[in-house]
């Protein structure tokens, strides 16, 4: 093999390297941006798993509040609550942005 074969050869290959390369980084790139996406995807599932959870508590505590009230003492309660209810998503929706 000449000298010119060889470096036409290693040509072909650096060539081929670089294309690979190429396409490897753009998959990088994609996969990066996919994954950006799922954490932030993420991250607004756990919002609202620990938004739940609070409404969740929040509920029970009312039922056990309201359990020895009469009704309009009950109504209070929960009106009241449900204000501050809407107060905290509303807190909340603000700081996620």
């Amino acid at each position: 093999m000449t000298t010119q074969e060889q470096l036409d050869r290693i040509e072909q290959k650096l060539r081929a390297l670089i294309e690979r390369y190429r396409a490897m980084a753009e998959e990088n790139h994609k996969l990066k941006a996919q994954l950006s996406q799922q954490e932030d995807q993420t991250q607004k599932l756990q919002s609202e798993v620990e938004r739940l959870r609070n409404q969740l508590q929040i509920a029970r505590l009312v039922k056990i509040n309201t359990l020895n009230l009469d009704e309009p003492a009950r109504k209070e309660i929960r009106a009241l609550l449900q204000t501050y209810i809407r107060e905290i998503e509303r807190c909340i929706a603000e700081l996620q942005l």
